[in-house]
């Protein structure tokens, strides 16, 4: 929520309309996925957003200690990163996924319970990140207004 928060706060890139975000958790942190977050950066124009992925993927790298992975593309410019990291508890895997579709960039943070047992793999957030490029794919037939 980092970069959604400090573009809604006046540090916009040129092009950027609007910011949304939405979080998902499990309150006890029990389960495998503990969270996910979803943020999009919807811009004026597809150039502006291609540009825009590798400055989320940056930011990512530095304030994640994440490392790129193979994973199954979605959208347009996708990047997978994952990071481990060591807790008292054990071993918190962290998964991003970075994409573009159209002129709408996405990023979508996906985080294991720091409770489960069962660690945090590619197979349970691959589903959830290509049902999130198709919401955006449909979300580009809507005709989005630039914010006053």
């Amino acid at each position: 929520r980092g970069l959604a928060h400090h573009y809604r706060t006046g540090h916009k890139p040129e092009g950027l309309w609007w910011v949304a975000d939405a979080t998902w958790s499990d309150p006890h942190s029990n389960e495998s996925l503990r969270r996910i977050e979803e943020t999009r950066w919807y811009f004026a124009d597809e150039v502006t957003a291609t540009r825009f992925v590798s400055s989320v993927v940056t930011n990512l790298h530095e304030h994640t200690r994440s490392d790129d992975t193979e994973g199954p593309i979605v959208g347009s410019d996708c990047h997978v990163l994952k990071a481990a990291i060591e807790e008292t508890t054990g071993t918190i895997t962290h998964y991003f996924y970075v994409f573009r579709v159209a002129r709408v960039v996405a990023e979508l943070r996906f985080d294991q319970g720091a409770r489960s047992r069962v660690a945090l793999t590619e197979d349970l957030v691959v589903p959830l990140a290509r049902r999130a490029a198709e919401r955006v794919a449909a979300a580009q037939a809507m005709e989005l207004q630039p914010a006053p």
